[in-house]
This record gives C-alpha cells, structure tokens and sequence, in this order.
C-alpha cells in the first residue's frame, strides 16, 4: 500500500538531488544559473515539505515552510534579475 503523500516525497527528493548534482556543478565550474537553479530547486524541496505537513494537520510547521519557500523565490528572482 502507497503512502497518501508519495507523490509529494518524490518530488521533494528529486528536488534535492538535482540540488545537489547541480550545486557540485555550479561549485566547480562556476555558472551562476545553474546555481540559481539550485536555489529554486531549494524553494520547491521547502515548499513539498510545507505541503506534506499541511495534508497531514500541522500548520505551523507547513507555514514557517511556505514562508521560507516564498523568501527563498523570491530573494533568488530579485538577485536573478539585479546581477
């Protein structure tokens, strides 16, 4: 039997392992959108775990998530744009 939210853990984990394939990427070659793709990848893992926790009743953990989520988004698209 499947867990309800599998769909959702998958693709937190795949958010986070492109994270980092990507960051080791970005690390040694030193393309820069390639880690500010790493930083959206950051924003989605959050926002999963903010999801995961909302379908399963905890809300203060699910909105200090989406909050850090939405902060993350957005910080990345303001230095996307300014650099």
């Amino acid at each position: 039997m499947k867990h309800p939210l599998e769909k959702i853990m998958r693709i937190e984990l795949l958010a986070m392992i492109v994270l980092v394939i990507g960051g080791l990427i970005a690390l040694i070659k030193g393309y820069q959108p390639v880690l500010m793709f790493c930083f959206y990848m950051v924003a989605l893992s959050l926002f999963c775990d903010g999801l995961a926790a909302w379908y399963t009743h905890d809300t203060q953990h699910a909105g200090k998530q989406f909050l850090k989520a939405g902060m993350v988004f957005v910080m990345t698209t303001f230095l996307l744009f300014h650099l």
